[in-house]
């Protein structure tokens, strides 16, 4: 079975995979493009989908935006001749390649004096080029097919595309091409991951930017293709062999469709980097432009290993949840029966990895328990009380999330924790008993 690549597109030299200047894209974001007025054939009407937004606006102007925050719509003051009930409801998306929903602005056929100013914001992860002639914004004519927006103005920073809009009908924002190219052997992408040392096949499918749909009759002279062929694809692993090896194995057609195929080879050993990312440079026949495709993989199975007292544990089921300010990590064993239990307290959502001391109690900085069985009195925790004492002992130490990271949609972690644990067996008096712990962990979240 496939799954989707991780994927991050740019027309230009990725800063981060060369030594060359920043993409000219990130220097002056702003563009205005233009692109052929007809971009599709009819397709069915959209469905709403989810909660519509009203206003009035009058002849002096006004701003309308869609319950999702996803599109704004600027009246201009002169546009409208009277007042107006304006409203906007997201709709199924049939679209021509279109860019997540569409919009129904309604009274369907309102005429505007002076043209609107209609922007789609999106988000990085729902495109697959984020580059300034990726964009269009098509409308849906009464003969249900649709035509697009001659000039569009994109901003690949704030992501935003913007087109002047002369009437409501329905609209959407579409990408130019969409490339959905390299895919990786293996399950369902919350459980992929590459064996230490083993490898995988990886393969770009029909290596060339799809066109949009045509302009003209398929055939005629009049036809139009917006397109590139492809002349060849390289491919690397980011950081070099310690990362790993990436082969090329040929080109294959298969049903008349073309595929660079290309092996990919995990360490021995966890790599510097993991996920590691693998890089496909695609080079055109017609066009100076290059693209390249980023597919990051997981190198090993997750993890949650270390010593108590001296002797080794080694997790099988492991899990982390997380709210906005507090997180869970835990793992455990059935047989020998054991478990290690961590919450971390108090987190900052832009800042997850840190070190997190240990507290006086569950609910404050770090706190943990360690457990050789799930009965009886043996459980060792991070702060406990000796006979007779006014306040906790507090372990020393702590847990370090060294990183967070998302793969195929997925959260991970990996981290560190130190410490001294405390046992207190029994009513007092009984013996306080300390032991030592280390250990490390790269765990995916449940959610």
């Amino acid at each position: 079975m496939n799954l989707r690549y991780s994927l991050l597109v740019s027309w230009a030299l990725l800063s981060g995979l060369s030594g060359c200047k920043q993409n000219q894209n990130e220097i002056d974001p702003t563009s205005t493009v233009v692109h052929p007025t007809e971009v599709g054939h009819p397709t069915e009407v959209g469905q709403p989908q989810g909660q519509a937004t009203s206003k009035t606006i009058g002849p002096e102007g006004g701003t309308l935006a869609s319950a999702d925050g996803k599109v704004q719509l600027i009246v201009p003051a002169g546009a409208l001749s009277k007042a107006t009930d304006l409203t906007i409801q997201p709709i199924s998306n049939h679209a021509p390649n279109g860019l997540g929903l569409a919009y129904r602005f309604s009274p369907d056929g309102t005429q505007f004096a002076k043209p609107a100013q209609l922007t789609f914001q999106y988000a990085k992860a729902d495109v697959s080029l984020n580059d300034l002639d990726g964009f269009g914004v098509a409308v849906q004519g009464r003969d249900k097919s649709w035509s697009g927006m001659s000039r569009v103005s994109v901003d690949t920073v704030s992501r935003q595309i913007t087109a002047s809009m002369p009437h409501f009908s329905d609209w959407s924002a579409y990408e130019i091409a969409r490339l959905e190219m390299i895919t990786l052997e293996g399950g369902p992408a919350k459980d992929s991951y590459v064996d230490l040392g083993a490898s995988t096949n990886l393969q770009v499918d029909n290596c060339l930017l799809p066109p949009v749909p045509l302009s003209g009759k398929p055939g005629s002279s009049n036809e139009v293709k917006i397109g590139l062929d492809v002349k060849d694809v390289k491919w690397s692993v980011v950081g070099g062999d310690a990362n790993g090896k990436v082969k090329s194995t040929g080109v294959n057609e298969e049903d008349f469709e073309i595929f660079y195929k290309a092996t990919y080879t995990a360490p021995g050993n966890y790599p510097p980097s993991n996920p590691v990312t693998i890089v496909a440079e695609v080079t055109f026949k017609n066009s100076p432009k290059k693209v390249y495709l980023l597919l990051r993989i997981l190198v090993g199975k997750d993890y949650f290993t270390g010593n108590f007292g001296g002797v080794p544990f080694n997790f099988t089921n492991l899990a982390f949840t997380r709210t906005s300010t507090l997180m869970h990590i835990g793992g455990w064993n059935e047989n020998p029966a054991q478990s290690l239990n961590i919450l971390l307290n108090d987190l900052n959502p832009d800042k997850l990895q840190r070190h997190y001391a240990y507290g006086k109690a569950a609910d404050t900085g770090a706190w943990a328990e360690f457990s050789r069985s799930y009965g009886g009195a043996d459980g060792w925790l991070s702060a406990n009380f000796p006979c007779g004492a006014k306040a906790p002992k507090v372990s020393g130490g702590g847990v370090t999330i060294l990183q967070v990271d998302e793969v195929h949609g997925v959260e991970y972690i990996r981290g560190r924790l130190t410490g001294t644990f405390y046992n207190l067996i029994g009513p007092c008096p009984a013996p306080f008993n300390s032991e030592s712990i280390e250990g490390e962990f790269r765990i995916k979240s449940l959610k």
